[in-house]
C-alpha cells in the first residue's frame, strides 16, 4: 500500500510537471492538451467514479492553483465531468480506442463550454464563438489525441499496481 501512494504522488508529479512546461512546448495555435482533465477521464473511465473523483480533487485543485484565476472552478468542472464518464464506465469496452477518443472528445467539450459559461458570468465579457470555434474545438482534438498516449500510460501503471496488489495478498 505505501509503495502504491509512492508510486502514485511520483506519477501525480510527474504530471504536474509535463503538463506545466514540457507541454508548453507543444502549443499548437495557442492551443495545449489539458492532461489534467485527460488523466481524469481515462482514470475514471478505468477505475470507476471514485478513483476519478479522488484524482478530480488532486487535479482539480492543482489545475485551480496553477491558474490563479478561479479557485475551485476546474475542481468543480472536473468532478461533474468524472460522474458522468463513471456513469458509463461500466457500460463500454474500455480497450476500444474510438470510445476513448469520442468520450475525450466529448468531455472535454462539456468541460470547456461550461468553463467558459463560468467565466463569461464571472468576467461579463467573451464571444463564444470565437471560443468554440478557434479554443474549444480544437483543444478537444488535441485531448483526444493525447487520451491515447494518457490511455496506454495509465493502463500500463494500473496493471502494475494490481499485480502488485496481487503478490502482496498471496503473502
Amino acid at each position: 500500500m505505501k509503495n502504491k501512494i509512492l508510486i502514485l504522488v511520483g506519477c501525480l508529479s510527474a504530471l504536474v510537471f509535463i503538463q506545466t512546461t514540457v507541454m508548453e512546448q507543444f502549443k499548437i495555435a495557442g492551443i495545449k492538451p489539458d492532461l489534467f482533465l485527460v488523466v481524469v477521464i481515462v482514470v475514471t473511465l478505468l477505475r470507476g467514479f471514485y478513483n476519478g473523483a479522488l484524482f478530480c480533487i488532486i487535479l482539480g485543485m492543482t489545475h485551480d492553483i496553477i491558474s490563479a484565476r478561479f479557485i475551485g472552478v476546474h475542481t468543480l468542472l472536473c468532478l461533474l465531468i468524472s460522474l458522468l464518464v463513471g456513469l458509463i464506465h461500466r457500460r463500454v469496452y474500455k480497450e476500444n480506442l474510438f470510445v476513448l477518443l469520442v468520450l475525450t472528445f466529448s468531455s472535454t467539450v462539456i468541460y470547456e463550454i461550461l468553463y467558459y459559461f463560468l467565466v463569461f458570468v464571472i468576467q461579463i465579457d467573451g464571444d463564444f464563438k470565437y471560443a468554440l470555434l478557434n479554443i474549444i474545438l480544437p483543444e478537444s482534438i488535441y485531448n483526444a489525441i493525447s487520451s491515447i498516449l494518457v490511455f496506454a500510460v495509465s493502463k500500463f501503471i494500473v496493471n502494475r499496481l494490481e499485480k502488485e496488489d496481487r503478490v502482496h495478498t498471496r503473502i
